[in-house]
């Protein structure tokens, strides 16, 4: 999501530079105009990849991507007017705005293999509990690597021989919703789980099966 928001921001940033170069004059051609918002979308690139480098001008780079393709659709739209440029640089900024909006909304999840086993301690030392006592039936959230968040859910040994599939997670209204959907499979499984982890979620977290149950976070 990060890189998608960053790519926004460089669409944004070169439509942006494109209109500043009204500011100098009226008269300057509308190639003159592209190839200045190019030599930024360039320069953030060179920064990126020269003076940071690695992963941390990635960034930068992905940026700058956003910049030069603005430069490049304002050079082929250049022979409308500048009323219908703006009108089309309003719709840009709106589909920029919507497509952020959305961005955001969507959680980056994935799903953990169960037999991985260099897991957190206490994530390992839950999962031990899940196995041996299948009444436990609900969520519990760990903070893993990088202050990213894994939910631990099971459903209890009423759902055993049950298989669980995440359909979807996004933030909603201030709280991230995990979306899933469980089928009887004949899994040899006690007490069913899955692990997922999760991106940019909210503090508040809730799990909800596609029949409706809403599973509680255990303390």
């Amino acid at each position: 999501m990060m890189f998608s928001i960053l790519f926004l921001i460089g669409l944004l940033i070169g439509s942006v530079s494109y209109v500043i170069t009204y500011m100098y004059g009226k008269e300057i051609s509308n190639v003159k105009r592209s190839i200045a918002v190019t030599v930024v979308g360039v320069i953030s690139l060179i920064v990126s990849m020269v003076v940071i480098g690695g992963f941390e001008g990635m960034p930068f780079g992905v940026m700058s991507a956003g910049i030069i393709l603005m430069a490049i659709v304002f050079f082929l739209i250049g022979k409308i007017g500048f009323l219908r440029k703006t009108v089309i640089l309003g719709v840009v900024v709106y589909a920029l705005i919507y497509a952020a909006y959305i961005d955001y909304n969507q959680v980056n999840y994935w799903i953990d293999d169960k037999t991985v086993q260099d897991q957190d301690g206490n994530i390992l030392a839950h999962l031990h509990n899940i196995e041996t006592d299948t009444s436990i039936k609900g969520f519990k959230v760990f903070t893993i690597m990088e202050g990213q968040k894994e939910i631990a859910l099971s459903l209890g040994e009423k759902m055993a021989g049950n298989r669980i599939e995440v359909t979807d997670v996004e933030n909603k209204e201030g709280q991230t919703e995990v979306h899933i959907r469980t089928t009887y499979n004949q899994s040899e499984e006690k007490n069913p789980y899955i692990l997922v982890g999760l991106d940019n979620e909210e503090s508040e977290i809730v799990v909800i099966d596609t029949d409706g149950t809403v599973y509680e976070e255990l303390k």
